[in-house]
């Protein structure tokens, strides 16, 4: 997929044939877009991962999950269970490949997504 350019929604200012003035601050704006654009380019939208657990386990036990985000995640969203649960941070601190929950609901399947 092809990053978005300031220059696919507004125009070079090399063509302009009107006063320098109104150049001047056609380039001066220009800039501040590139600027803009420059930093929503580098935004990581996107980077969460849905992940499937077929069994939580025990009521209130930790259990981890392996996620490919390549970066310490922060947070989860539940998007899924198969019965009424309560999934919960362990307090353990998350790594780059690892996030530890607890489940109120013993053997739950689960889907969350890493974010």
């Amino acid at each position: 997929m092809a990053k978005l350019q300031r220059s696919h929604i507004f125009p070079s200012t090399q063509a302009m044939q009107n006063a320098p003035e109104v150049r001047k601050w056609a380039d001066k704006i220009t800039t501040l877009l590139d600027q803009v654009f420059r930093k929503i380019a580098s935004i990581p939208f996107n980077q969460s991962e849905s992940v499937d657990v077929a069994d939580t386990g025990n009521a209130n036990t930790k259990f981890t999950v392996t996620h490919h985000l390549g970066r310490v995640p922060n947070g989860f969203i539940l998007t899924n269970s198969d019965k009424a649960s309560v999934v919960y941070d362990d307090g353990t601190a998350w790594t780059t490949t690892s996030i530890y929950l607890k489940c109120n609901s013993a053997n739950a399947a689960i889907t969350i997504t890493i974010i």
